[in-house]
């Protein structure tokens, strides 16, 4: 029974009926050659993290396993497959854990796998530390200055708009340590938008809009020029939530 030695066959055997994929990962994964082989797979379709199941996503998910052992990471498949299912149900994921445990590190992983680098950092990646100063949305999105009249950017807007510019590459966002600061002050009226993700009827991802500024269609925002004032999350835009259970 469930409560007996047969946990283990239990879950193998529900993963297989949910998502047949999980059979197919795991045959590949047990006939991948130990060390694991260089890495040499040109980088994944992006559009293959949003939408529906593929059996290209099999050999995309063995093939992160493979980037993430040849960088020294250690992660179980079966966890690594998870996060993958987690990132393609919703554009927002919550890891939590010990201190050192890689929580961010597996996305910037992750993202250097699919993207590339740049002079050593993964493109379509960035790491936001969490401020316990944070009391709402202006520390991620930024904020007006009324003494220049400039929007000053914040970390995530930036993102949000690399991810606008390009729209075939997936982006992630990690926010490191979100317990650092009252999660319901700073991210919850973004959190909201996220959740109304939705497909319009040709077929596109969108969601409700972002809005920096009330009563203009543009705003000058400082390093960036002109910008529009609202604006929806781009569907190739992944944002991921650390918190540390020490």
């Amino acid at each position: 029974g469930i409560l007996g030695g047969d946990v283990g066959d239990v879950i193998v055997n529900v993963m297989t009926d949910l998502f047949p994929m999980y059979a197919y990962f795991t045959e590949k994964r047990r006939h991948s050659p130990e060390p694991p082989v260089a890495y040499t797979t040109e980088p994944a379709d992006p559009s293959l993290v949003r939408d529906a199941l593929a059996p290209e996503e099999a050999e995309l998910v063995v093939t992160l396993y493979r980037f993430l052992n040849l960088q020294g990471f250690r992660i179980a498949p079966e966890m690594l497959y998870n996060v993958y299912l987690c990132l393609k149900t919703k554009p927002f994921m919550m890891l939590a854990g010990i201190s050192g445990t890689g929580k961010s590190t597996v996305i910037r992983l992750i993202a250097e796998a699919i993207n590339g680098t740049d002079q050593g950092q993964a493109l379509g990646y960035r790491l936001i530390p969490v401020r316990p100063g944070w009391h709402d949305v202006r520390g991620l999105l930024g904020f007006e200055n009324l003494l220049t009249g400039l929007f000053r950017p914040g970390a995530l807007l930036q993102a949000l708009l690399a991810a606008q510019a390009n729209p075939d590459r997936p982006y992630f966002v990690c926010l490191d340590e979100m317990n650092l600061a009252r999660v319901e002050h700073y991210f919850a009226d973004f959190l909201s938008i996220l959740e109304t993700a939705r497909r319009v009827p040709n077929g596109e991802w969108t969601t409700d809009q972002v809005v920096l500024a009330q009563g203009r269609e543009r705003v000058e925002a400082e390093g960036l020029g002109e910008i529009v004032s609202q604006m929806s999350i781009p569907s190739n835009l992944f944002v991921v939530g650390t918190v540390n259970m020490d």
